[in-house]
């Protein structure tokens, strides 16, 4: 099951993540399954509670990581605090979906787990899959008059 998305400002050794994954989930370091996107493993023994994929990204967030979930104990985590508490002990900043259909705005968590609404730059998305911040999200006009109906 797809559990989150993070883009994250600087990249992790594998290892760490291992680490920092087992502590977080509560589960032994052998049930974490740390990859890369582009070489990806072969089928995963039942054994494995959490598969985490690392691959590259474009921009101001060059560390991609999905978190795939495996078992129940690993479904259960509550999705922000995951996010807060990766942000906190690798002292990074990230990028997580806001869940909101707009690809240009997403939500930035700084290290201490504090979160913005930012708009992403369109030109750099759209011309080279880059994810830049350019600033605080300001809904538009025709969106607050639908958040307020």
């Amino acid at each position: 099951m797809f559990l989150e998305e993070i883009l994250a400002d600087k990249s992790v050794a594998f290892d760490e993540i291992v680490s920092w994954a087992a502590r977080g989930f509560g589960i032994p370091m052998g049930a974490v399954v740390v990859e890369s996107e582009e070489s990806r493993g072969g089928p995963l023994g039942d054994e494995i509670e959490i598969l985490i994929e690392v691959g590259g990204a474009v921009g101001d967030f060059p560390a991609h990581l999905s978190f795939f979930a495996r078992s129940p104990r690993t479904e259960n985590v509550e999705r922000d605090a995951l996010v807060d508490d990766f942000a906190r002990h690798f002292q990074a900043q990230l990028l997580v979906s806001d869940s909101s259909p707009d690809p240009y705005r997403m939500t930035y968590v700084k290290p201490d787990g504090s979160r913005e609404l930012v708009r992403l730059n369109a030109e750099a998305l759209d011309s080279g899959d880059a994810y830049v911040v350019e600033g605080p999200y300001v809904p538009e006009e025709s969106e607050e008059s639908e958040e307020s109906s």
